[in-house]
């Protein structure tokens, strides 16, 4: 099961996507409920470690997309360069009045037997540029990979970075150059291990970020929880199964409400324009609330904008009718 994170230091209105929700309480040393005793070993970047393996969505990394764009571009100008001197050996040997050279542009074989004899260039020139196109396609490769990876929530970066800051957790054990890698300056950079297989839409969004926030401070961090990697450190965490059943109540309730609304309103409204205007604003909502509480395709919301629309229609003048 997927977990979500959550932190009551200052992370209200940030959208997060679902995974295990994690919240940091303020505590001092001292007050409260003590720090859990570890080994020095345990602290540092094997702690950052264990937090990441627990909790997909603190797997935060750097993409380092200007440095992956350099790398390619080297690669890129190197292959250039090696184009024009193949383009120069080929001139040369075809020029030649030697004959064995002037069949390599239609004989490999004929190129590969003659290394021996010390007339290898345009062979050799071959070879390297084999190796190197195989460095430049990878690079390639590797960087389209790299851009479909999902990036952070600022939710998730924003827990991070204050897991690494917080005594009890990270207790800022980053120095020198190091300190940097999590700075906002680098949030465009960002990727995260995370599986980001289904979208999220605004409804569970809000139900993830801005109920969860409500619930925690008030009933959530009063609750013990168990079975944490981090025992004793504030950590607190919500199940998505839970989360993903309310928002999934809220939907139904209201995807079954709109429409016999509707049908109610236009029942007891009697004059035919007002009618019409109703169900134009109905329509529009019904669209409007597709849109944004699901992450249906467009031509998905077009069909069933059509289909409510058709339904108001036929009840309209059936009322009419009758």
């Amino acid at each position: 099961m997927h977990h979500r994170m959550e932190s009551t230091i200052e992370m209200s209105n940030v959208e997060c996507q679902p995974s295990q929700s994690l919240q940091i309480k303020d505590r001092d040393n001292g007050q409260g409920e003590p720090a859990a005793t570890e080994k020095p070993s345990d602290d540092g970047y094997p702690k950052l470690a264990r937090l990441m393996a627990s909790y997909p969505e603190t797997a935060i990394f750097r993409r380092f997309g200007e440095l992956n764009m350099i790398n390619i571009l080297r690669l890129q100008a190197e292959l250039q360069d090696m184009e024009c001197q193949l383009q120069e050996i080929r001139n040369e040997d075809a020029q030649s009045n030697d004959p064995i050279r002037q069949s390599y542009v239609k004989d490999f074989r004929l190129m590969r037997d003659w290394v021996e004899n010390g007339d290898s260039l345009q062979h050799e020139l071959l070879v390297s540029i084999g190796e190197k196109l195989r460095e430049y396609n990878l690079a390639v490769s590797q960087a389209i990979e790299l851009n479909r990876v999902a990036k952070p929530t600022r939710r998730e970066l924003d827990f991070l970075r204050k897991w690494l800051i917080t005594p009890s957790m990270g207790n800022d054990f980053l120095t020198d150059v190091e300190r940097t890698i999590w700075e906002p300056s680098n949030d465009q950079d960002f990727i995260t291990l995370l599986s980001r297989e289904q979208q999220i839409d605004t409804l569970s969004s809000f139900m993830h970020d801005t109920l969860l926030d409500v619930y925690h401070r008030t009933l959530g961090h009063r609750r013990k929880q168990s079975n944490s990697p981090f025992p004793r450190t504030g950590f607190r965490s919500y199940g998505e199964s839970r989360l993903a059943t309310v928002s999934d109540a809220i939907a139904a309730a209201f995807s079954s409400l709109l429409p016999a609304l509707t049908i109610l309103i236009l029942y007891l409204i009697k004059p035919m324009y007002a009618r019409i205007a109703l169900v134009i604003g109905f329509t529009a909502l019904f669209s409007f609330a597709f849109a944004i509480f699901t992450s249906a395709r467009r031509v998905e919301i077009f069909a069933a904008t059509a289909a409510f629309a058709a339904v108001e229609v036929v009840f309209v003048g059936s009322v009419s009718n009758g």
